[in-house]
């Protein structure tokens, strides 16, 4: 991005995911914008005065319903949109428990479904960003470790 399109994204957001894995299969969530459908790591966005692993728990239970324990950070990557850029962080996951459906999120807003997605079919859905080899790449080898609120506020 060039110095002078600095000034035209208005809004900066940081926003937590994970990559939850049960027998070969990837917990995905379902969104609409517009007309147009497709699957992204489930997530949401970092509130101020969060912690990364505050938001993933809380995001992950309102939009399946599952408990998860969180690992290390799989990705890291940047969103720019005209007027938007979104810092995404990638976790890794595990479930401990929940069972999976929609708790606290209206389905039908931009989120309309979750669902575990066979890894080997990451290729073939609507994925976005698209970035299914890329996360079994990043499942596949050890991630950054996550060390937590550092300050201690």
């Amino acid at each position: 991005m060039s110095h002078s399109a600095h000034h035209l994204v208005e809004e900066l957001k940081v926003r937590i995911s994970c990559a939850l894995v049960e027998d070969g299969k990837i917990l995905l969530a379902k969104h609409r914008r517009g007309n147009k459908e497709y699957w992204t790591s489930p997530g949401g966005g970092l509130e101020r005065g969060e912690r990364m692993v505050e938001c993933l728990r809380r995001e992950i239970w309102e939009e399946s319903g599952l408990k998860i324990e969180i690992g290390d950070v799989l990705l890291l990557f940047d969103v720019i949109e005209p007027r938007r850029h979104v810092v995404n962080i990638v976790f890794r996951a595990r479930r401990t428990g929940g069972e999976l459906k929609p708790r606290n999120v209206p389905i039908g807003h931009r989120l309309i479904g979750v669902e575990f997605i066979p890894l080997d079919k990451l290729n073939k859905i609507e994925l976005k960003p698209p970035l299914g080899k890329e996360i079994a790449e990043a499942l596949s080898r050890p991630g950054i470790p996550y060390l937590g609120d550092l300050w201690g506020g």
